[in-house]
């Protein structure tokens, strides 16, 4: 099993320290399963829904080093388990139409780097990544690093191949670095997963052996 991901209302920097410390129980018992079943990772983003900026009432319900404490005190509880399950901690950069806090992977690496755990790593997520980043395999490349774990979706959200993602120049950047996890879809579910699924999958290989060989 490459990683499990967050399945929990609201987020570890909740501004209800009710819901955060749910969250924060939440990813203590998903780190303590997925040790079970040799899980590389478990994917935890801020939050949903937790306020947005662009959107009604755009105005986030704390400030950023409010955000920054909350997520802090948050690892600080569950890095360590992380370390004793030896799951690590996958924090993903989320679009700012869902979270107000932590929508780039520049912003992730800030974070990342300044807590400097070998248990906490970052999620590249192609979806996200083709909102808020301005050149994708330049934002790839500056988080090498911290790249622990990689989420495949295409531009609308749908498989590999409905829509109109340059996996090519992506999985070329992803071998230039030399990632070695997981790439895992993580998409709409597909109308007909018995139809859909298969094409997916072979167009994602074509894709991959088309950039192995313009390296």
């Amino acid at each position: 099993m490459s990683s499990g991901c967050q399945g929990f209302d609201g987020g570890i920097i909740n501004a209800d320290e009710v819901g955060r410390n749910m969250a924060i129980q939440s990813t203590k018992e998903a780190l303590a399963a997925l040790s079970e079943v040799k899980a590389r990772g478990f994917v935890v983003p801020a939050g949903f829904a937790l306020g947005s900026k662009v959107l009604p009432p755009f105005k986030p319900p704390r400030s950023a080093d409010e955000d920054f404490r909350a997520l802090s005190d948050s690892l600080e509880q569950t890095l360590p388990y992380a370390a004793k399950h030896k799951v690590s901690i996958f924090l993903e950069p989320i679009n700012r139409y869902e979270i107000h806090y932590l929508n780039t992977l520049s912003e992730v690496e800030a974070i990342v780097s300044t807590i400097n755990n070998p248990w906490l790593r970052i999620v590249a997520d192609f979806f996200h990544m083709n909102i808020e980043e301005a050149n994708l395999p330049e934002g790839l490349t500056r988080v090498a690093r911290y790249l622990g774990h990689v989420h495949i979706a295409d531009s609308n959200r749908k498989l590999p191949g409905q829509g109109h993602m340059d996996f090519v120049i992506l999985f070329k950047t992803l071998q230039r670095i030399k990632y070695q996890g997981w790439l895992a879809i993580e998409c709409d579910r597909p109308l007909d997963s018995t139809r859909d699924l298969p094409i997916a999958l072979n167009y994602l290989q074509e894709c991959w052996l088309k950039a192995a060989g313009e390296k």
